[in-house]
């Protein structure tokens, strides 16, 4: 529990507006299976906290690393670069899903990872304490690209993303970036895990803000990550593609389909929070946020 907020404020908060906290045990303990799963050598392997800009980078990964294969990027972008865990997100966590329209990537997630051809593309938000042992102990060549944003504008999609279209609470955004700072593991475990291993050579470590700030760039580190070529042309085609009101109506990727609304990709500013959080919050993310990183290196965008 956080020393910023009182424990009784925070469990009276998860009372309230979270009922499904109680199945947070369910759900780690149906993770459970994500550590013994067998990785390939060719395997590339997508990490970052859930709305830190994965979806972005994602489809600029898998582009890239099937030869900019548009005509097959039509095919929704959970089929062709799944999420590990979601069986245990979908079948022990989330309560009510009549709102989301679940496919068998979704439900049957691991089996359906298992089937895929080679090279497979794969995207997870666990913690690393959770993933594969295999992909962390440096017995296979699998690649891993991490992708890290902001911590507050990761909690502003986090709430407007978990209300509105996973209908999880009804809470206010003060009490969100409460429990966002309080409850769970820390935001930075995962960043500061990947960022202490960004040397090594399977690792590639990217930020939402460069991506935001210099697109062209990342695509051309992703590229020589993937031992890939993107010609000029051929990156003015993929920025194009990826451009962010484009990604908006692209229906294999803006996630509409799956929650029957629009708003899984929303704004995507960086420093959106600025807007939309309190000064009486964003004074506790600052001291928060230096705590945080106190004996690190890593440093957060503005």
């Amino acid at each position: 529990m956080n020393w910023l907020f009182s424990e009784q404020e925070i469990e009276d908060i998860l009372k309230q507006h979270f009922p499904q906290v109680s199945r947070k045990l369910i759900f780690e303990t149906s993770l459970d299976f994500i550590r013994d799963v067998e990785v390939r050598d060719d395997d590339v392997f997508l990490i970052g906290n859930p709305k830190s800009g994965t979806t972005w980078l994602q489809e600029l990964v898998w582009l890239i690393g099937n030869d900019l294969d548009y005509g097959s990027a039509n095919i929704f972008i959970d089929e062709r670069f799944p999420v590990l865990e979601l069986q245990g997100f979908f079948n022990g966590f989330l309560e009510d899903t009549t709102h989301i329209n679940i496919l068998k990537c979704h439900r049957e997630s691991l089996s359906y990872v298992q089937n895929l051809k080679s090279p497979r593309f794969i995207k997870s938000h666990v913690a690393p304490r959770t993933l594969p042992t295999q992909l962390l102990s440096g017995t296979k060549k699998a690649k891993i690209i991490y992708i890290s944003r902001n911590a507050r504008d990761t909690c502003l999609s986090s709430y407007h993303y978990s209300k509105n279209l996973l209908k999880q609470h009804d809470c206010s955004l003060d009490d969100y970036c409460k429990v966002f700072m309080s409850y769970g593991y820390n935001h930075f475990d995962s960043i500061l895990y990947f960022w202490n291993l960004r040397h090594q050579e399977n690792i590639l470590f990217v930020r939402y803000e460069e991506m935001k700030n210099d697109l062209g760039s990342v695509i051309q580190r992703v590229a020589k990550f993937l031992n890939k070529t993107v010609t000029d042309e051929e990156q003015s085609k993929l920025l194009k593609w990826l451009d962010f009101d484009q990604m908006k109506l692209n229906k294999a990727v803006n996630h509409d389909t799956l929650y029957q609304t629009p708003g899984f990709i929303r704004k995507g500013i960086v420093g959106g929070y600025k807007q939309e959080m309190s000064p009486e919050i964003l004074e506790k993310f600052k001291i928060w946020i230096q705590e945080s990183l106190k004996d690190s290196d890593y440093f957060e965008y503005e």
